[in-house]
């Protein structure tokens, strides 16, 4: 959550207008976010997909996904401690 409202409020005033319709469209604005309703509305308005990874995959898996229209995504929380900075890409 507190990455969450610090990343919004910067987005807020940094990011490109359509990047803001964009996590508006998605529902990406309070919550964690349920990986089979963003994966629907993404598949609706784009024809992509997410695709849940346990972390940093190899490359061959990566573009295997973008091939095909799904964008791996981690479905995991980080601690406090990588607010700032995470090893993993």
């Amino acid at each position: 959550r507190t990455l969450c409202d610090r990343q919004t409020k910067l987005t807020q005033k940094l990011a490109h207008r359509s990047y803001l319709d964009g996590v508006a469209a998605l529902g990406l604005l309070d919550r964690i976010p349920d990986f089979g309703v963003i994966s629907e509305k993404l598949r609706k308005l784009t024809g992509w997909e997410i695709v849940a990874v346990p972390g940093l995959i190899p490359a061959a898996p990566f573009f295997d996904h973008l091939a095909n229209r799904r964008f791996p995504v981690t479905n995991w929380l980080r601690t406090k401690e990588e607010l700032d900075y995470i090893v993993e890409p």
